[in-house]
């Protein structure tokens, strides 16, 4: 009985392009593999290659690792958007995403592979009401009701095999409103973050996505199911149940001091969930605790819009002030405790090292000048140990 012929899957186009940039005919090509002309047509006309031929073709060729990668057959990607007020986003600005996400998903394929392996584990979550859904979250990703830390939170979804990745995204996004988004590739899933939003609004963001991660149906992404993943994002971040259970207090509390020390009051409260400031107010509110047209509720809007501008960004915490010095970057990038925030320059600093992604590719993920990653690739490559930057 004949041995099946084992095959690997390539992209026909980008490999007809890798021949024609060179200017390498077909017969020179084929001779230069030791095969006949038909069999090198073959190959390219089925999208099939033998995988021991391979490393002789990227050799006849000179093609670098990421040429190499991008033979691989493009896998369909799905994204969807968190945007303010569910706009909808242009086509240019999601191929844009779409390429992005592909890279990270090269990249999670190399150097991710544990954390693939444990997403493809999570069970799919089938309840229609926003409590049921967050509790099944918190229950599945072993998280407290509260407080909930953003550490504690990115932490427990790579160890379930979805990483948070935060970057700047690109003005174009952000014009567009889009504050974070999922990309999902054969049931495994990413979300991203931008980096400019407030640290202290992001885990509402990731419940958010996750939820879209968990109940994945596939389609376009509706309103009613925005405002879903919104009421678990609530849920999870600003629990019924507490205010709920202290309503009478809680409302004693906030009516019957000073303005400003309701204020203060609300500040505890977040700190206390792991909440932002507006997020407690606007729970507080739909609790009944006081009226939307009251005093208080209204003081309290304002003095959440006031802070605004003061709040601490992602950015301010994974970019050092002067984003050009690439001494500062180094030693960002090797601080332990911003480990959690850098899952994407983790991905980027090993797609350097093994030739998966250019320097011009790395600084644009990044955000930062392609002459900084250059410094930054020089001062890397010499380090062999576990001492090299994340």
């Amino acid at each position: 009985m004949a041995r099946p012929t084992i095959s690997l899957k390539i992209d026909p186009k980008a490999l007809r392009a890798a021949i024609d940039a060179r200017k390498m005919s077909m017969t020179d090509l084929a001779t230069a593999l030791g095969v006949e002309r038909a069999t090198l047509h073959g190959w390219v006309s089925k999208g099939s290659i033998p995988p021991n031929r391979l490393s002789s073709l990227a050799r006849s060729l000179s093609l670098t690792g990421a040429e190499v990668e991008s033979f691989k057959p493009r896998k369909q990607i799905d994204v969807r958007f968190r945007t303010l007020r569910n706009l909808e986003v242009e086509t240019g600005i999601v191929n844009q995403v779409t390429d992005l996400a592909r890279t990270v998903f090269r990249l999670e394929e190399h150097f991710g592979a544990p954390h693939i392996d444990s997403y493809k584990k999570l069970p799919k979550v089938g309840y229609e009401h926003p409590r049921n859904v967050a509790e099944f979250l918190l229950k599945q990703f072993q998280l407290p009701s509260y407080p909930l830390s953003l550490e504690q939170l990115t932490r427990a979804l790579l160890v379930r095999g979805i990483p948070v990745v935060f970057l700047p995204f690109w003005e174009e996004v952000r014009a567009a409103k889009v504050k974070a988004f999922t990309a999902y590739q054969d049931r495994l899933g990413l979300i991203f973050i931008d980096s400019n939003s407030a640290f202290e609004d992001v885990p509402w963001l990731i419940i958010h996505e996750l939820t879209h991660i968990v109940k994945n149906d596939g389609g376009h992404v509706t309103a009613a199911e925005e405002k879903f993943c919104n009421q678990v994002a609530i849920e999870v971040c600003t629990p019924s149940e507490f205010f709920d259970s202290r309503k009478d207090e809680l409302r004693n509390l906030l009516t019957g001091v000073s303005l400003p020390a309701a204020v203060n009051i609300v500040r505890e409260i977040a700190d206390l969930l792991g909440a932002s400031f507006r997020g407690v107010v606007l729970r507080a509110k739909d609790a009944g605790i006081f009226d939307s047209k009251s005093g208080v509720c209204r003081y309290l809007m304002t003095a959440a819009r006031n802070s605004e501008s003061r709040r601490v960004l992602i950015s301010d915490l994974i970019c050092p002030k002067n984003t050009d010095d690439a001494c500062d970057w180094d030693a960002l990038l090797k601080d332990p405790s911003k480990g959690y925030l850098m899952h994407l320059q983790a991905l980027v600093r090993d797609g350097l090292f093994q030739g998966k992604i250019s320097q011009g590719k790395a600084a644009e993920m990044l955000g930062i000048d392609e002459s900084v990653i250059a410094a930054l690739y020089e001062r890397w490559m010499p380090a062999e140990d576990d001492s090299a930057p994340l």
